[in-house]
């Protein structure tokens, strides 16, 4: 048995909480008095700093944070960095675009917005109990094999194909060419509205792929060679079809998923350098992606760009807090009342009713902020053909209710992504699937940074249907083989 170890320190070391909180102090000092940006944003990179160089210290003394750890690099790589940057450099607080001027007050305020988040999200952390005892993996092939054999495999693949190929109408290659292609001319690739779709299964079947790409890659795990091969082969296809796309989103997803699952399967002492070394063939992989793909009908070279294009998000935020509030209402009006009553509401309508394909619910509920925001933003409402911004999730909820939706978005994502991390080690004995189920949450929540959406949780429905088809067939097996008389001698 391999052993996994939850992190000595619990669930959040006190110094993030103590520095995010001078941080915000801090901000809103200088919000105030109108006082240079540099200073706090700097605040704001040596508390996230530190909790992630602790997290990676834990992970390799095999101590499992995963949720303080992906949460802190999310939030530097996506939001904290290119502020940062523009203090190197010594220029103004970088916004969306030439004509954009971002001064203290909107740095100032951007970066308040982004603190009281991270605030909430480690507040939201300590709700979740946490115990320090031991757990032990199962390394039984058979769990892994339930959702890795031959007829999974073909099966997810066959799905994964019709996607490709039936997407747009009829069957054929040309709609595969026309879905790789679709982001460069300004569509979103299994959108009804971006080829002219309306069936809601193929779309659907589109989730599938990021899964499927998973289940081939970590079946090398217990095949014999000749499979391994097969299947590093097939992954690999499917996941270049995959990158082709243009979201970065789904790729983050599928190599985080593979790497938590085999850290923790494992259960080793992860080397730092491979990991930042797969990290930073990561970011070269979606910095391809992002200088790829064009952005629909925004004209990108009338933006001001940075090291971090594509991953600038905190450009979004600056845009949203100049914005709004002052200038323009908030979505849900300047009553405080429904702006505290109506966020977690309102959150729990959109994701219950995103299965429900708009075909057969044409009125559908959808984020009140997508529309008017993307129209401010771009000059169109994103609801087209075309394509269209992420505000981030503090954005988000910011545009519709102000700080009391920020607040409370941060405590849900903290609370969940806890609860979700601790599935890897809080029970006794821990199955290979349900190692595998954590690990693809895991991915989920951290690319739910920029959108958080129940779309983003359908490559894991698929997981458990695959997982349900395995059991199945296993059950069908045993019955059959305990159905057998026995021959008498």
């Amino acid at each position: 048995m391999s052993q996994l170890r939850r992190s000595r320190w619990g669930a959040t070391r006190p110094v993030s909480i103590i520095l995010l909180g001078v941080a915000l102090m801090s901000f809103t000092l200088s919000i105030a008095l109108d006082l240079p940006w540099q200073i706090n944003w700097c605040l704001l990179f040596v508390a996230l700093s530190l909790e992630l160089f602790q997290s990676l210290h834990d992970l390799s003394a095999r101590f499992y944070v995963f949720d303080a750890l992906l949460f802190s690099l999310g939030m530097l790589v996506f939001t904290v960095a290119d502020p940062i940057f523009a203090v190197w450099m010594g220029t103004d607080f970088p916004g969306v675009d030439e004509s954009f001027y971002s001064g203290n007050s909107v740095g100032n305020m951007a970066g308040l917005v982004i603190t009281v988040f991270c605030l909430c999200f480690y507040l939201g952390r300590v709700l979740v109990r946490t115990s320090c005892t031991q757990s032990h993996v199962v390394m039984d092939p058979t769990m892994a094999l339930k959702i890795t054999t031959p007829l999974i495999l073909m099966l997810g693949t066959l799905i994964s194909l019709l996607a490709f190929l039936m997407n747009g109408g009829g069957f054929g290659l040309e709609n595969l060419i026309n879905t790789l292609t679709a982001r460069a001319r300004g569509y979103v690739a299994f959108s009804s509205s971006g080829l002219g779709t309306d069936d809601p299964l193929i779309a659907l079947f589109g989730q599938a792929i990021p899964t499927v790409v998973i289940l081939w890659l970590i079946s090398i795990n217990w095949q014999r060679w000749r499979w391994s091969v097969l299947a590093v082969l097939m992954g690999l296809f499917l996941f270049i079809l995959y990158i082709l796309l243009g979201g970065r989103s789904g790729v983050i997803f599928v190599l985080l998923t593979i790497v938590l699952y085999q850290i923790v399967r494992l259960s080793a002492r992860p080397k730092i350098l491979r990991m930042v070394l797969f990290g930073l063939l990561s970011i070269v992989i979606l910095g391809l992606q992002a200088n790829f793909r064009d952005m629909g009908e925004i004209d990108m070279d009338s933006y001001e760009h940075s090291p971090f294009r594509g991953y600038a998000l905190n450009r979004e935020i600056a845009f949203i807090v100049d914005a709004y509030g002052e200038r323009i209402p908030f979505i849900h009006g300047p009553d405080v009342i429904p702006r505290i009553v109506l966020p977690l509401f309102e959150t729990f309508a959109v994701f219950i009713s995103n299965p429900i394909p708009r075909k057969f619910w044409t009125n559908k509920p959808v984020d009140p902020s997508f529309g008017p925001y993307n129209e401010l933003r771009t000059g169109h409402t994103g609801f087209g053909a075309s394509s269209n911004i992420t505000p981030t999730i503090p954005g988000r909820y910011y545009i519709n209710y102000g700080l009391p939706g920020v607040i409370q978005i941060g405590l849900i994502f903290g609370l969940l992504w806890r609860l979700f991390d601790r599935m890897m080690t809080n029970r006794p004995f821990i199955s290979l699937n349900r190692i595998l189920v954590a690990a693809m949450l895991n991915a989920i929540m951290f690319i739910s940074l920029r959108d958080f959406t129940f779309g983003k949780f359908y490559p894991l429905l698929f997981l458990l249907f695959f997982m349900f088809i395995g059991m199945m067939c296993l059950s069908n097996r045993h019955s059959q083989f305990t159905s057998r008389p026995m021959k008498k001698e």
